[in-house]
């Protein structure tokens, strides 16, 4: 399933509560989700299924909500590693581009500060905005790959979430930006990340694509305001 809605930037802060409303009412499972996430990151080949699987448990969580028969907190947790596990070959070719753009990051960041050049401190911020992208490339990958019948293969998922950045260009805009300033934030307190960073994320990806996808993403509080 592709999203297929054009909304605009105006749209998206009405997006903005609706993913405070859900981290704050889900904080335990995006606690969860991004704890995990902290500890499996660490062989870097992980950080492309652990950001699809994300996705992955972030959208069945909204979409369960006020449901008669929730799942428990025990259920909600293992739904992540078996995310992970589902979409483990189709997240590496994102793992790849990450620690690519990573690297480059390193690099403009090392080149910057040995030569305290301004060319290099803006390659430095341009490789930032660079790896963001991708961070961001990668959920939207996730949201694409959850509502998929047959697993498209990475070429087809990333120009599919290109175009759906490309249908609503000022709303995907203010999303990049609201994601890159979670992203550089919460790193800057490392704590925060650790516990928020990855969920959040996921979290915002999940009511973005929700508005794009043309249902939106009140959908997720409709049996819950009953």
């Amino acid at each position: 399933m592709s999203a297929n809605a054009t909304v605009t930037a105006s749209d998206f802060w009405n997006s903005l509560r609706g993913v405070g409303r859900l981290v704050y009412d889900e904080i335990i499972p995006i606690s969860i989700i991004s704890l995990a996430a902290t500890v499996l990151a660490v062989p870097l080949l992980t950080i492309g299924p652990i950001c699809i699987a994300a996705v992955a448990t972030m959208t069945e969580i909204a979409e369960r909500r006020g449901s008669a028969r929730p799942r428990s907190e025990r259920q909600r947790a293992r739904a992540f590693p078996a995310a992970i596990r589902r979409y483990f070959r189709a997240g590496l070719p994102f793992s790849l581009l990450i620690c690519f753009t990573l690297l480059n990051l390193v690099t403009y960041v090392l080149l910057a500060r040995a030569n305290d050049s301004v060319v290099f401190w803006l390659g430095t911020a341009l490789a930032l905005y660079t790896l963001i992208a991708v961070v961001a490339l990668t959920f939207r990958a996730g949201s694409l790959l959850v509502r998929a019948e047959d697993t498209p293969g990475t070429r087809a998922l990333v120009s599919e979430s290109i175009d759906v950045w490309l249908r609503s260009p000022w709303y995907s805009l203010l999303h990049l930006l609201i994601a890159g300033f979670v992203f550089v934030g919460m790193l800057l307190v490392t704590p925060a990340a650790m516990l928020l960073l990855v969920g959040t994320l996921a979290t915002l990806e999940v009511v973005a694509f929700a508005d794009l996808a043309g249902g939106g993403a009140g959908k997720f509080f409709e049996q819950s305001d009953e």
